[in-house]
């Protein structure tokens, strides 16, 4: 319903809602209707998208293939090329390297916004001991040269094997950055990388070697999220621990960076 000066909705509850602007995300459909695709043995789903091996991306008919929007989640340009590439390769017998389990996704908004991996509630979900750094963008030297006062990093880490499971990043450049972690994640890499590699220096990707001195230990498990531990002198009731990016720097590995916690 739109009124005189704003829009009122009234949801499947029967509550209503009233606000200035509303946005109506309805997903996306393929634009297959004029393909005459039974003709070719092909039954799209209710939404015109088609169902694929997603190994090599062929359809129920072996010598036709689809990529992109149209095969559905995740609908990104940059999946979508390596998709398409996947698919000329098997058809012509050309050896490719599957896809990568995780992929970046990207939200090109201000600030911008970035994750690959998985999230805490997905480590939870998998029953993964985890612990997690959260640095600012406020907290780093390039941060405080270019007067950044919003943003974050956060990479989650597991506890038995040192792996990093996710990385999330809101802020300058986040969708630049999220590279760094897409190339240890899929890499299977661990927290040592960060540890001991040496980063540009002053660089917002700096911030991401803030938990470098920090240590993965498991300790008493929180009760109040199962698969979740507690680690230092104190605990944040919904995340890890946040350090300082630049408390630790080149050659003072030994030291042990000051745990700060945020309320």
């Amino acid at each position: 319903m739109v009124g005189p000066q704003q829009c009122r909705l009234k949801l499947t509850d029967d509550r209503e809602l009233s606000a200035d602007m509303v946005l109506f995300s309805a997903g996306r459909e393929g634009a297959t209707d004029g393909l005459d695709l039974a003709a070719a043995g092909l039954e799209p789903d209710p939404r015109g998208r088609l169902v694929v091996d997603k190994a090599t991306f062929q359809t129920s008919v072996g010598h036709i293939y689809a990529a992109g929007d149209i095969i559905g989640f995740p609908s990104l340009a940059s999946t979508s090329m390596e998709q398409g590439r996947i698919a000329a390769c098997h058809a012509f017998a050309a050896p490719a390297h599957a896809a990568p389990e995780f992929f970046p996704y990207g939200i090109y908004s201000v600030p911008e916004i970035s994750m690959i991996g998985i999230s805490e509630e997905q480590a939870r979900e998998k029953g993964i001991a985890y612990e997690c750094g959260v640095a600012r963008f406020r907290e780093t030297s390039r941060g405080h040269i270019m007067g950044i006062q919003s943003g974050f990093m956060k990479m989650l880490f597991a506890l038995e094997t040192r792996r990093l499971l996710g990385v999330h990043i809101v802020g300058e450049g986040a969708t630049e950055l999220i590279h760094i972690g897409q190339a240890v994640l899929n890499l299977e890499g661990t927290l040592d990388y960060f540890v001991e590699n040496t980063f540009n220096y002053p660089t917002p990707g700096r911030g991401l070697q803030g938990r470098r001195a920090g240590r993965l230990e498991p300790h008493a498990e929180d009760p109040a999220q199962p698969g979740r531990h507690r680690s230092g002198p104190g605990t944040r009731p919904q995340g890890g621990r946040r350090l300082s990016p630049d408390a630790a720097q080149d050659g003072a590995r030994q030291a042990r960076a000051q745990h700060e916690f945020q309320p």
